[in-house]
């Protein structure tokens, strides 16, 4: 009888414990969600990663990280909260534009592609990740897919910023390259902030040779995103392009500083072609 009424009140203090910890969890969360409107980011991550040390499978902590890491540029990270939001069923509506976003930036296409089943999942189509959708058949060289799917993002409004920058995507890659600028162009003058059309005006001007805008463009997107490598590279090869020597190589610094021990092998032809310290200090 003894063994029975401890086992009940050892259940009883599991299940009473189990409670505290969601509770807290949920708390960790509330406490981010306000930190993230203070724009108090580091803050919230911290309240968020203490939310999972409690309850590892929360969805919506695992989601808001990943929004986080994403806002940051932090692509790597970004892609296993957000695929662990989905795995927990996390909303779909919210996570599958994030998630191909984040597959995006790290420029996996086969994975954007691979979102297609869950796509139908949607309960209105997203825009946004179709624009992704665009992107990723262009690379692929699936140019039937990517007018396929502008269409579609069309057929949702012609005049929403993410069906402008899937037709911009399909009009760079076609090298109709005004056509390209004037989308971006729309889509900035109503949304500033949109950090895809600002990359997008960046690689549109470097291929009109316009590097001053290349330049600020870029600049904008890490403003933006500041955990964004690939940003930096863009726009130190812009402003080497615009004979601007010295700012490129004080952005070459702050790179190697930050990975002083890693290979740049990702970085672009243009850099081993300079004579200058820049090239010098870098390792490949």
């Amino acid at each position: 009888m003894k063994f029975i009424k401890s086992t009940v009140c050892a259940s009883l203090i599991l299940a009473i414990t189990a409670c505290g910890d969601n509770e807290s969890a949920q708390t960790y969360i509330s406490k981010a969600e306000s930190q993230i409107v203070e724009k108090q980011d580091s803050a919230a991550i911290i309240s968020l990663k203490n939310a999972l040390k409690l309850d590892a499978k929360n969805a919506q902590a695992r989601f808001l990280l990943g929004k986080l890491y994403l806002n940051m540029g932090d692509a790597e990270n970004a892609i296993k909260e957000f695929e662990r939001a989905n795995k927990f069923k996390f909303s779909v509506d919210q996570v599958l534009p994030l998630l191909a976003r984040a597959y995006m930036l790290a420029e996996d296409d086969e994975a954007i592609l691979a979102l297609a089943p869950q796509e139908k999942q949607l309960s209105t189509p997203s825009t946004q990740y179709l624009a992704y959708k665009v992107m990723a058949a262009l690379r692929t060289d699936n140019k039937a897919l990517a007018q396929e799917t502008v269409e579609a993002a069309f057929s949702v409004s012609e005049s929403d910023g993410y069906s402008m920058l899937a037709n911009a995507y399909l009009a760079f890659f076609e090298q109709k390259l005004d056509r390209a600028s004037t989308s971006v162009g729309r889509i900035l003058v109503a949304t500033p902030d949109n950090v895809d059309a600002l990359m997008l005006q960046g690689q549109i001007a470097t291929a009109q040779n316009n590097y001053a805008l290349a330049v600020e463009s870029f600049t904008q997107y890490l403003k933006l995103q500041p955990n964004s490598g690939r940003a930096q590279i863009f726009i130190a090869d812009s402003l080497v392009k615009n004979g601007q020597f010295d700012e490129a190589e004080k952005i070459a610094d702050t790179i190697l500083a930050k990975v002083p021990n890693r290979p740049f092998c990702y970085i672009s032809k243009q850099w081993f072609d300079l004579k200058r310290k820049i090239m010098n200090r870098l390792v490949v």
